[in-house]
């Protein structure tokens, strides 16, 4: 196999601000105009160093990114050399059992087209500078998952690394045992299913950026603006898919909105600073200490996205790009007038 067992997200440039505007549902060219490159199809082409060259000069920014930064080739003896160690790279069994793997999840990437279609009219209806980027469809090794950078001419470039969206396909724990990222409340959202979503969230982390402050509410009401821009974008997701929550642990939190509620309050949580008290709560996490066993991690967030549900229902001028401006926690959660029901 290739090298690195790490996960995280390669955000390429920060987008500027922007106003609302009308969706723009007349362009008949939107489709079209969505352009998918499969990587892990096209690299099976390569049968010498001229057409290695030719997919190189082609793609410049993604190949560099690629081939350099996320594999690791050895890239000091120039094209041949690079050419050479990608042929060795790609022969190794392990790579050629996962390829075989994607490439029967992943027989085409057509629905991506469609989904990616209506991702990017619903982002531009709020946020209408957004440009439609090209995608790029790789083998990351377990290296990345999706990642956003500088494509030609200055334009967003995507890359989707089908690796990680296996699903069933591949028993991911047994990518690294002992790697917590590979845990089963990470790696039950790796499917094609959340691809959309974690497109949309490269965006969205861009936009909403970091809490305003360091004690839970704030981290709470900073993922609970997230958590409500991607169903605005995603308006015909299931919540399990916004929220990355099986459906046991998505009717759990709704069912329980006031004793996770009364829990926090009681344990005086929403003012606490202390990453060890109040990490599970808003961080991925096998539970909620405190809670009964059925709670899932991250039960803060989704409070905290109740919050910012309940604001924009009672403000509902409020655009998007107004919400995210918002930085005061105990404003929104005083005018949100938030109180859940007993079940």
């Amino acid at each position: 196999m290739l090298k690195h067992i790490l996960i995280f997200v390669f955000a390429g440039f920060i987008l500027h601000s922007c106003q609302n505007a009308q969706r723009n549902d007349a362009n008949p060219d939107f489709a079209s105009s969505i352009s998918i490159v499969d990587v892990y199809k096209e690299l099976q082409n390569i049968k010498s160093v001229d057409d290695w060259k030719s997919f190189y000069e082609a793609h410049p920014e993604f190949s560099k990114l690629y081939f350099e930064n996320i594999l690791s080739l050895d890239t000091t003896q120039g094209s041949t050399g690079l050419y050479k160690n990608w042929q060795q790279a790609s022969r190794d069994s392990g790579f050629i059992a996962l390829e075989d793997k994607v490439l029967k999840v992943f027989p085409n990437t057509d629905f991506m087209k469609r989904d990616f279609e209506k991702l990017f009219k619903e982002m531009q209806t709020h946020f209408p500078e957004i440009k439609m980027p090209t995608f790029y469809t790789l083998i990351s090794d377990f290296t990345y998952q999706v990642f956003i950078f500088e494509d030609k001419n200055k334009q967003d470039g995507v890359g989707i690394s089908l690796d990680m969206f296996l699903g069933d396909a591949i028993d991911y724990k047994m990518v690294a045992p002992d790697n917590t990222n590979f845990s089963n409340y990470f790696t039950r959202s790796w499917n094609k299913d959340h691809i959309t979503r974690k497109v949309a969230n490269l965006y969205i982390d861009e936009f909403v950026g970091p809490p305003s402050g360091y004690k839970m509410l704030d981290i709470m009401l900073n993922h609970g603006k997230s958590l409500y821009i991607a169903e605005k974008f995603l308006p015909e997701a299931n919540d399990t898919i916004i929220m990355e929550f099986s459906e046991s642990q998505l009717d759990w939190c709704k069912n329980n909105e006031l004793p996770m509620w009364s829990f926090f309050l009681d344990n005086n949580l929403f003012y606490e600073s202390s990453q060890s008290k109040i990490g599970k709560y808003i961080n991925p996490s096998p539970n909620s200490p405190g809670m009964p066993t059925e709670a899932p991690g991250r039960t803060g967030d989704y409070i905290g996205w109740q919050i910012i549900r309940a604001y924009m229902k009672r403000y509902p001028e409020t655009t998007l790009s107004d919400l995210i401006k918002m930085n005061d926690s105990q404003t929104i959660l005083e005018k949100s007038k938030y109180k859940p029901k007993q079940k």
